[in-house]
């Protein structure tokens, strides 16, 4: 049947209109289906950032403007949400809290269009709601002072995070270069964690000081505050890389077991394994020969032989050592520079030191010092 072009062409679209529009909205359950999936999933830390968050608060800035908290604790759980959907994709995962990922069950393309406008979500909510709180003589000046200052420290801390998840993924995926060229140190390892795990909970704090007290607007942040912050992004991570090996529970929860090794990780345990056994152990061998997660997760008895010698070989020993090491460490800082008013911080970073059962932990190593 021909087509009757006046048909489409009697009216167009009113375009004085079209053009004056500043922005589309995003229906629920559309383009943004994948962050909302995955903000419906059960989480597995309890909102550590948000509370970490309040517990640094009121321990050093002493800030009273609840919106202030409530703000920045949105903006980084945004954050956070946002980096999981992009993580799970880089990673090559399956599961997320026990279920599939979000990528599985949006796909691809939706899922990383969706991690990628959280993220400008969340630094439009931060220059758009916080300046709001300010109080101040000179409004308009300090508010455009404080849009600067968080624009700054914002693209920082974004900065810092993915050129550490740069070097996650380098490591990852030029496995055999690396080893051929000089594995990173534990020393280096924890430098890339610093920046990687670390960047969310130093933005954090870096925002919660725009609104203390006695803090001239260019004052800087206080060195020891952004150290307690990147310690306690470390002793995070290397949580989450001993109970990713050692803990069953975790290994449900996640939905998988062994689930670093499957995405042929570099993390700390792994590290140390390779650093003391190098090429003859059964882990490069594994890494070298299965070189897909879905090799490596179809072989069910050799993923457990490889775990048995990390244990064996006494990673995993090490990586609970300095976990406990760095937990006093950080308590110690956080007592140093606070006052005695919250203990929330030190709440935290005591669960955050009990990792597994009793029967799964190791026998407190001697070999640190």
């Amino acid at each position: 049947m021909p087509i009757n072009p006046s048909k489409y062409l009697d009216k167009a679209p009113d375009i004085d209109h079209i053009i004056s529009q500043k922005g589309l909205p995003v229906p629920e359950g559309t383009l943004n289906a994948p962050f909302e999936y995955l903000q419906l999933l059960p989480s597995n830390n309890n909102k550590v950032r948000s509370k970490f968050l309040v517990g640094f608060n009121e321990k050093f800035f002493h800030i009273t403007d609840t919106r202030v908290i409530t703000e920045i604790g949105a903006v980084i759980e945004t954050l956070h949400g946002a980096s999981l959907l992009i993580d799970d994709i880089e990673d090559d995962s399956t599961f997320r809290r026990g279920q599939p990922c979000a990528h599985i069950t949006c796909g691809l393309p939706a899922t990383i269009n969706s991690g990628n406008l959280m993220y400008f979500t969340a630094m439009q909510r931060a220059l758009t709601n916080l300046p709001t709180y300010l109080e101040s003589t000179d409004n308009d000046s300090a508010q455009a002072v404080l849009r600067s200052q968080l624009l700054d420290i914002f693209m920082a801390e974004m900065i810092n995070l993915h050129v550490g998840q740069g070097f996650d993924i380098y490591w990852r995926d030029n496995f055999l270069d690396v080893m051929n060229s000089g594995l990173p140190s534990i020393e280096e390892y924890l430098e890339v964690v610093m920046h990687k795990t670390g960047g969310l909970f130093r933005l954090a704090v870096r925002m919660l000081s725009l609104f203390a007290d006695g803090m001239a607007p260019n004052t800087r942040l206080p060195n020891k505050l952004v150290q307690i912050a990147s310690l306690l992004g470390i002793v995070y991570q290397i949580r989450d890389d001993y109970i990713n090996l050692a803990d069953e529970e975790y290994a449900e929860l996640k939905g998988s077991t062994c689930e670093d090794l499957i995405e042929g990780k570099m993390s700390l345990p792994i590290l140390y394994t390779l650093i003391h056994q190098g090429k003859s152990s059964p882990l490069f061998q594994l890494y070298r020969e299965a070189k897909s997660p879905e090799e490596r997760r179809a072989d069910v008895g050799r993923l457990e032989a490889v775990s048995k010698f990390i244990a064996d070989s006494g990673a995993l020993e090490y990586s609970y050592s300095i976990l406990q090491e760095y937990v006093q460490k950080a308590k110690a800082l956080i007592e140093s520079e606070g006052d005695d008013s919250s203990n929330i911080l030190s709440d935290i970073l005591t669960k955050l030191s009990i990792v597994g059962t009793e029967r799964k932990r190791p026998a407190k190593a001697s070999f640190l010092h």
